[in-house]
């Protein structure tokens, strides 16, 4: 169910602690396995001085560094009903969903932790990553208010409206970015650990196909991989977990993956430990 490789040799002739990024991927509920990954961190007390997200990898890794504590973000998934967090409309202006529901939550959430609402005010420096549809290529995004450019990065193409910005109209980053391990080197990090919920394109069971919403997801997983393997295995160390078992529309799914990637970022940190000493 889960795969752990060691990327790239990262022997630096470095006297200082090497700056450590948690590069944090897309990849729907399975990507509440990076809440399992940051606990992992967190018990074993390793010090992570960058995150970066993409999709759900940027609303985890900006509750995360805005100070709100795993405890309460697991507490804040399991209350959400899918009925709460989608407001369909026709679909103009690029989505059937406005978007305004989800954002509205995820304000609320932030405001009643007391946690920070600017880049600048992270107890962790952090980016994250959307897609602009003018230019057709990725936007790093790390300064000024952090919930619009979180929902810019959350933004599936075709399902939310676009968010605009200056003259940008920005969707998920996923596509093109699936992992932002580029953006965390950008950011000053000498280790990038990649953390990839969706996992590689492997054969799957017939009944993970069965419906056309997964066909589509599966076509949509194969191309987003495809765009972004290079960059995901530029990672110095890489947890890729194989997690075609979880519906990534499905939250309550979702909750199998924690155990996953703390299980997985305990494995890691005993491969980092053999290297480092942190």
């Amino acid at each position: 169910m889960l795969e752990f490789l060691m990327v790239n040799n990262m022997n630096k002739n470095n006297k200082n602690r090497p700056k450590i990024a948690l590069a944090l991927g897309s990849g729907g509920a399975r990507g509440l396995a990076h809440l399992g990954v940051l606990r992992a961190f967190e018990e074993e007390k390793i010090k992570i001085d960058i995150i970066t997200g993409t999709s759900i990898g940027a609303i985890i890794g900006s509750m995360y560094t805005a100070g709100i504590s795993i405890d309460s973000m697991e507490k804040f998934a399991n209350s959400l009903k899918k009925t709460r967090l989608f407001d369909y409309s026709l679909p103009i202006k690029g989505g059937f969903v406005r978007g305004s529901r989800i954002y509205k939550l995820l304000q609320n959430f932030f405001i009643r932790q007391n946690a920070a609402l600017v880049f600048e005010k992270t107890k962790i420096p952090f980016g994250c990553v959307a897609i602009d549809l003018i230019e057709g290529k990725p936007v790093y995004l790390k300064k000024g208010r952090l919930l619009p450019s979180v929902r810019a990065s959350y933004s599936i193409c075709g399902v939310f409206r676009p968010v605009k910005k200056g003259e940008m109209l920005l969707v998920d980053g996923g596509p093109l970015c699936r992992v932002p391990v580029h953006l965390a080197r950008e950011m000053g990090a000498d280790i990038v650990i990649g953390v990839d919920c969706a996992g590689p394109t492997v054969p799957i069971k017939p009944d993970n196909v069965n419906k056309w919403t997964k066909n589509i997801t599966r076509i949509f997983l194969m191309l987003e991989y495809s765009a972004s393997k290079q960059e995901i295995n530029e990672s110095d160390f890489l947890i890729s977990l194989e997690q075609s078992d979880i519906d990534p529309l499905n939250l309550k799914q979702g909750f199998l993956a924690i155990e996953r990637g703390y299980k997985a970022g305990k494995n890691l940190i005993r491969e980092i430990r053999k290297k480092y000493n942190i």
